[in-house]
């Protein structure tokens, strides 16, 4: 071959190397060009239906129920939510860790019907006229809270609130977060302004009760709103009271309460009764309390249940123990066991009425005991019992609804703060005041607790961020591998 030829030759295949490789690096940038505006364009139109929260405790992600609730709001309507506070910058190792990224998912969702705002008081005076009008919740001393508004309803969400705690660590006055009950707290604060309260709860307070603000939030989340009703010589039951709970008392109703709650139920009132055996009320008989109970033929009694069944006991002294959900009740719950501690044996009356139905709720195992652990120390014989039950009258044309349990493990602050909202105990509750209003699953939301990093507030430093995962793919998987082969195939062609 000439070496004309040859050079001929050489500067054609270095002409179609040149030409190959502007081909593969222009193929790859166009790709690259519409990739990213294929990414521009489903994030314009298709928004957080790619968005995926890889946090362990999905903290920064809203559920499918809040987006429903946010649904709800009417076209042209508008729900604020305005934090009377800078917004903070600094969020970990704090509770706005939780709570401000996910309230960036409620106003990003929201778009125009709901709002997510930081307007500081002390820079901007005339929001909290603008907000509250009348004055009626003093908001100029309420703190760092965030305020949620629909139409002329205000609600005041404390940032403290939005999280359960540690019972032990609280009695030494540390508070150490256990359960993030953010979305919990915002989402039910809402739906409420929406639909507004279906119930009126009452608790009856002044017998060296415990508190019941966990209680009356899970209440609030099925439309039920709680008032505290004390105690007095002219106790009356109010008008409006459509269910009274009677929790975790440890003295017995005076007698005018006694009078009050006999009219009550005789009027087809509604009745939640849970005490428990403990060594603030082992003397107590409750002689008031079983006099009302009497009516609806259920008795409590002064013992404490130890049950020695392995399947049943949780702990070595036995007053811990899984009790079973009867057949009339299974369907309050997923499983057929919940949790009961220090409980007291619930059982049928001593002068039954033809009128009175009554049902067991919750049983032991058959291998079960009941003891006064008094002075006297008298123990039952070995059998099952009832740590709950259930009367109604039937055959007339009023019917009350009275259930009464033995264990404050359903209600009580310290279970709901150590077990949490979304547990088995709570689901039963749940059940048991849905099906005293008579309310369907479609008319109540439930939004389970979430996890913390840690059982602290950030004790170390944890990155977790909500990712686009098409973006993801788009930007870098995508055109990572066009190079790859680009590369691959010019090496392979520059040699034909």
């Amino acid at each position: 071959m000439s070496t004309e030829v040859k050079k001929k030759t050489k500067k054609i295949k270095n002409k179609r190397a040149a030409n190959l490789r502007l081909l593969s690096i222009g193929s790859v940038i166009i790709l690259l060009v519409i990739v990213i505006a294929a990414n521009i364009l489903f994030e314009k139109l298709i928004g957080n239906a790619l968005t995926f929260d890889f946090s362990a405790t999905r903290k920064n992600s809203i559920s499918y129920v809040t987006e429903e609730v946010i649904d709800k709001i009417p076209e042209g309507s508008r729900v604020r939510i305005v934090g009377l506070f800078d917004r903070p910058t600094e969020l970990e190792q704090t509770r706005y860790e939780y709570i401000v990224p996910l309230l960036d998912k409620y106003d990003s969702y929201g778009k125009d019907r709901l709002t997510v705002e930081y307007i500081n008081p002390n820079t901007y005076p005339s929001i909290i006229e603008q907000l509250d009008p009348s004055g009626v919740y003093d908001l100029s001393n309420q703190g760092s809270v965030y305020v949620v508004k629909y139409d002329d309803k205000l609600s005041i969400v404390d940032p403290y609130d939005c999280f359960n705690y540690d019972q032990e660590a609280a009695m030494y006055g540390y508070d150490i977060p256990t359960e993030n009950l953010s979305e919990f707290t915002f989402t039910n604060t809402i739906n409420n302004q929406l639909a507004g309260f279906k119930k009126h709860a009452y608790f009856l307070t002044g017998l060296q009760e415990e508190s019941s603000l966990p209680l009356k939030t899970i209440l609030s989340s099925l439309r039920c709103d709680s008032q505290d009703l004390p105690v007095s010589d002219s106790f009356v039951v109010p008008e409006d009271c459509d269910i009274l709970f009677i929790n975790g008392i440890n003295s017995d109703i005076p007698e005018s309460v006694e009078i009050a709650l006999k009219n009550y139920i005789a009027n087809g009132g509604k009745l939640f009764v849970a005490v428990n055996y403990y060594y603030s009320n082992a003397q107590e008989k409750y002689d008031r309390l079983n006099s009302v109970l009497s009516d609806v033929n259920i008795t409590i009694d002064n013992s404490l249940i130890l049950d020695e069944e392995p399947g049943h006991k949780l702990n070595t002294q036995n007053y811990e123990s899984y009790v079973d959900i009867t057949d009339d009740f299974k369907s309050f719950a997923e499983k057929d066991k919940i949790h009961s501690a220090f409980a007291r044996p619930v059982r049928s009356g001593d002068t039954p009425a033809s009128y009175v139905t009554t049902l067991p709720i919750l049983t032991t195992s058959d291998k079960a005991k009941a003891q006064d652990m008094t002075e006297s120390g008298t123990q039952e014989l070995e059998g099952k019992y009832n740590v709950g039950m259930y009367a109604t009258y039937t055959g007339t044309d009023i019917f009350p609804e009275v259930y009464v349990f033995g264990t404050t493990n359903l209600t009580s602050d310290s279970y709901i703060q150590s077990y949490g909202v979304s547990d088995t105990n709570m689901e039963f509750f749940r059940s048991c005041i849905r099906n005293m209003f008579k309310l369907t699953p479609e008319e109540t939301i439930n939004i389970g607790s979430s996890g913390l990093d840690s059982h602290a507030i950030r004790t170390e430093s944890v990155t977790s961020t909500t990712i686009t995962v098409m973006a993801l793919v788009f930007i870098a998987f995508i055109p990572l591998a066009l190079i790859i082969v680009a590369t691959v195939v010019y090496n392979r062609r520059k040699h034909l």
